[in-house]
């Protein structure tokens, strides 16, 4: 969408056009986030070179018959894909209820609710620290060649007005990222993805600037690769298989709280949970459960052993189930209190609990 959205701004024609259109479309398919990638992109856009940015609007005012197929295009692309070949017609609505969906999460799922800094300080700085010192670094020399306004040839400066549309496409979907409440680590892909675009651009930009032979900016970018998987083995292996034996990685950290992109969302006492209900079934080999709420993940995966034993079923009618199931797990909310059962509650999650009923003889 970048690519074909910058094309169309340096030389307007149908063929970016309709590129911008589909790229659009795949991405209004692939995630909810397009909103912000969309609005970053055509800010940095406005930014790198307002000129041409009214130029090329003031083209699509001329040539609205080619924006309104671009845009029919898009949209029948949109609704082939969520409608399942247009054999689904519920699929519209779920689009369409997703946005506001996700847009509502920036205040209703407190669980994935982090502080403005998480981004910077508990992601990037942690397992991208080689990315955001190349961008400050990067962003000074580009800073200088603007300032001395060294090489102004036309060429020199389609490069400059790519790293500057780098440049801000990365500020604008960090600060946006960072403002919304609801924050994954995996949501950082948006920014570190600009990041590096910038950094090439801006190493293009110096090589041609100073009149440095190319053969610079590969070694730092050889450098730059090799820091950055040296940096990441360890987020991400214990061990590295060879033919002929394994090589342990050093300071290997590939799940935990020390690790900035391991994100789990189960409270260790949900542990609890498993083993007061092994614990039963040790006793009681051939109990019948119910897990009886909807927010139960990921208790399958820890159950799974059980799993001819357990039935799912989201029901608050529990005394159907009563003589039937010897465990019953459902939301901490339900206040059911039959004879004989014993009660007792465990944190899922940091915003979720469940209650397990055992029964007693």
């Amino acid at each position: 969408f970048a690519y074909f959205t910058y094309a169309f701004l340096r030389e307007p024609e149908g063929e970016s056009l309709f590129g911008a259109a589909f790229s659009a479309a795949m991405l209004v398919c692939v995630k909810e986030t397009f909103v912000i990638t969309g609005f970053s992109v055509l800010l940095a856009l406005l930014v790198a070179d307002p000129k041409r940015f009214r130029l090329a609007v003031a083209w699509l005012f001329r040539r609205w018959r080619l924006f309104c197929l671009g845009l029919f295009g898009a949209l029948s692309i949109i609704v082939y894909v969520y409608s399942a070949a247009f054999r689904w017609a519920d699929g519209i609505y779920e689009l369409l209820a997703a946005v506001p969906q996700w847009i509502g999460r920036s205040t209703s799922d407190v669980g994935h609710h982090k502080a403005f800094g998480y981004y910077f300080f508990d992601v990037l700085l942690q397992g991208e620290w080689t990315l955001v010192w190349s961008f400050v670094f990067a962003a000074l020399i580009l800073g200088t060649v603007l300032v001395l306004g060294a090489a102004r040839s036309e060429g020199l400066w389609d490069y400059k007005r790519l790293a500057v549309f780098f440049g801000v496409w990365t500020l604008v979907s960090f600060l946006i990222y960072s403002f919304i409440p609801y924050k994954t680590p995996w949501l950082v892909c948006n920014i570190t993805l600009p990041a590096l675009l910038f950094v090439v651009a801006v190493l293009e930009v110096a090589a041609q600037s100073i009149g440095i032979t190319k053969k610079l900016p590969l070694v730092i970018l050889t450098v730059f690769s090799a820091s950055s998987l040296y940096a990441a083995l360890p987020l991400n292996y214990r061990s590295l298989p060879i033919p002929t034996q394994a090589i342990e990685v050093a300071g290997s950290l590939p799940f935990g709280n020390g690790n900035p992109f391991s994100y789990v969302h189960t409270e260790a006492e949900a542990l609890d949970l498993v083993a007061a209900a092994n614990s039963y079934w040790e006793e009681h080999p051939s109990a019948r459960a119910l897990i009886a709420t909807k927010g139960y993940w990921p208790i399958p995966f820890y159950l799974r052993d059980r799993k001819a034993n357990i039935r799912y079923l989201e029901t608050s009618d529990l005394d159907r189930f009563e003589e039937t199931n010897s465990i019953i797990i459902t939301s901490s909310f339900e206040k059911w209190s039959p004879e004989g059962w014993e009660r007792q509650v465990f944190p899922l999650s940091n915003y979720r609990k469940l209650a397990l009923y055992l029964k007693r003889d």
